[in-house]
């Protein structure tokens, strides 16, 4: 039976860690890694635009976010990208992120995923869109 734990985890970071960093163009925050479970190493991938915190709360949410993905089991360390957006082709948005001024951008998921990433997305007061 396959775990999918680690990877949902990652999804969570990878969705937290992106606010405003301290200059005003990093608007964006990248978080791109893998992990490897069992013999299958899995991807991942999430940015979040910042519509609305701290510059500060932004950059010590990206770089907490990036550690914590990266002491994921079999993970390699993650990059962390800031950026003035995030990057286009995603397959969905959730604006207003877990009730914040935030909008977590989704990338490189299969339909399962997809769908349970929006289902948290609105669960948490957010509004999904897909292929934004």
């Amino acid at each position: 039976m396959r775990r999918r734990f680690p990877r949902s985890f990652a999804l969570l970071v990878a969705t937290l860690v992106a606010v405003p960093a301290a200059q005003a163009a990093d608007k964006a925050c990248l978080v791109e890694g893998s992990f490897t479970l069992g013999n299958e190493s899995t991807p991942t991938r999430g940015c979040t635009e910042n519509t609305g915190l701290p510059p500060a709360a932004f950059k010590e949410m990206c770089e907490g976010g990036v550690k914590m993905a990266s002491g994921l089991p079999g993970a390699k360390p993650a990059k962390l990208t800031y950026s003035a957006a995030c990057p286009a082709k995603a397959q969905g948005v959730c604006h207003g992120l877990f009730g914040q001024p935030l909008s977590g951008y989704y990338y490189d998921l299969d339909a399962e995923w997809l769908a349970r990433t929006r289902k948290v997305c609105e669960a948490k007061g957010g509004k999904f869109k897909l292929n934004p």
